[in-house]
């Protein structure tokens, strides 16, 4: 339930930080803009998407953010979602387009103006391969003329050198807005996150071991902001799509882990959290059994799935953690922890019993690398006090 609740918190925030829409909710939105290649000339080969702020749900269970989302719809088989939450375009001659929608679909259930996000990528290639550009704005007129959206026409380079990886990229051009933060970002080839983090300059070495089986390419983002008359949008610039490869599976990819909340212990085999799969997290979950009633022979048991919402058990309290089991003991050093959880720490044991003194997991952007130096450990505990560990995705031990 917490879980939910913060995601709905949060969506509503974030439209009412936009206002309540003066755009009539039947009238036809026109949106327009330019779209150029890095030098200012006509990107006339590129496609752009407008896409609709998302639901709390779609958001957390899809991965997707207002400024990613159109990314993921410009790629050759775009997710279903995009079906009924993007619209399309093709850029002219001249680098014009037009996006036209209903004022309905530029507001929020409650009459915000929500975040829409136009999403250009070059060639047709889909926003995973070539330069991409979202700029995200709320629109309170009818007539919506965007700033121009220039393409970073640059592709990182990679190479491996004493058991990491060196990341390089040339800066962002003078003439496009002023980068407020620079972001690296590794991804499968769906386009889900593997890894992502903030990068200073235009370098940085990065452990192989953060991309396990799951990367098929990175790219740089710059963010930063651009102003029109009567309009201010965000701006992402994305850089062209680099191939890279991590080591392969990690220890723990497979193993089994425990869910410790207000209901009790409920062990889980297979384990989402465990699974290579970044797009899947604990829900739905089932109630624990009673272990000291045994199952019937012959019985399939059918679990009866959690629902957010759902009334506590007694005495439940806002501790949850989930524990992973390892197989055996072993030296771990490295834990990599991912989906956005505040309040995260971090223990160690070799029976289950004894712990570890608790380490703070410090994460940008849903994902954090905690080095443990050389432990001997058969289970890692993630535990919080204030989210819910219903949000990770992702726990992987090395």
């Amino acid at each position: 339930m917490r879980a939910v609740a913060v995601l709905v918190a949060m969506a509503l925030l974030g439209t009412a930080c936009n206002g309540v829409s003066r755009v009539d909710a039947g009238a036809s939105v026109e949106i327009s803009g330019l779209a150029q290649h890095e030098d200012g000339s006509p990107a006339a080969s590129a496609r752009v998407a407008l896409a609709k702020d998302l639901g709390p749900a779609e958001a957390f269970e899809g991965l997707f953010t207002v400024m990613s989302f159109g990314t993921a719809c410009l790629v050759p088989e775009p997710p279903d979602i995009c079906r009924e939450r993007t619209a399309l375009a093709d850029v002219s001659g001249d680098g014009r387009y037009v996006l036209r929608v209903s004022g309905r679909d530029t507001q929020s259930f409650f009459g915000f103006a929500s975040a829409l996000a136009v999403t250009g990528a070059l060639d047709g290639q889909g926003a995973h391969a070539g330069p991409s550009t979202t700029l995200r704005f709320a629109a309170q007129s009818e007539r919506v003329a965007l700033p121009p959206m220039r393409f970073w026409e640059m592709t990182p380079t990679l190479k491996s050198a004493g058991g990491a990886h060196e990341i390089s990229w040339t800066a962002l051009p003078q003439a496009f807005a002023p980068p407020s933060q620079l972001t690296l970002q590794v991804e499968t080839r769906a386009g889900l996150p593997v890894w992502n983090q903030p990068v200073p300059g235009t370098s940085v070495r990065l452990d192989p071991r953060l991309l396990e089986d799951m990367a098929h390419g990175f790219v740089i983002q710059a963010e930063g902001r651009l102003s029109e008359v009567n309009l201010t949008a965000d701006v992402a610039y994305r850089s062209g799509q680099a191939a890279i490869q991590g080591p392969g599976a990690p220890p723990s990819r497979g193993m089994t882990c425990t869910l410790h909340d207000g209901r009790g212990a409920t062990v889980m085999s297979p384990c989402r959290l465990t699974d290579g799969d970044v797009s899947t997290g604990l829900l739905p979950v089932p109630h624990p059994r009673n272990p000291a009633v045994d199952q019937p022979p012959g019985m399939p048991e059918i679990p009866e799935p959690y629902r957010p919402g759902d009334p506590p058990h007694p005495g439940d309290t806002r501790d949850e953690s989930v524990v992973i089991d390892l197989g055996g003991v072993g030296t771990r050093s490295l834990v990599v922890v991912r989906g956005s959880v505040p309040g995260l720490t971090l223990q160690l044991s070799d029976d289950g019993q004894n712990w570890s003194t608790p380490i703070t997991v410090q994460s940008a952007q849903g994902m954090a690398a905690v080095p443990i130096g050389s432990t001997n450990a058969r289970y890692v505990r993630v535990a919080t006090t204030m989210g819910s560990v219903l949000q990770l995705t992702e726990v992987s031990v090395w």
